[in-house]
């Protein structure tokens, strides 16, 4: 989480536990800089740790306001992609 807040482009980056379950919701300022942490070693090692040892959904979606915490996890139980 550290890592994607000082990353250019990134507005905002949390973390919490919702029912047991560890979620994750970031902002960022337009795709490019998603893209661009998204390359990163950052992220890619912590996907890596991810598969081996969690399971869960994804979802990316662009609009004019950040969603809230609930806004957020009830697009993601409607839209997410499981992995």
């Amino acid at each position: 989480m550290a890592q994607a807040r000082r990353t250019p482009g990134c507005l905002s980056a949390d973390a919490r536990s919702v029912g047991g379950v560890q979620h994750t919701l970031s902002v960022w300022q337009d795709r490019a800089a998603l893209r661009a942490f998204m390359s990163s070693a950052a992220h890619r090692g912590a996907m890596k740790d991810f598969r081996r040892i969690a399971t869960g959904r994804t979802l990316g979606y662009e609009s004019d306001s950040a969603p809230d915490w609930s806004e957020a996890l009830q697009l993601l139980q409607e839209k997410g992609r499981d992995h």
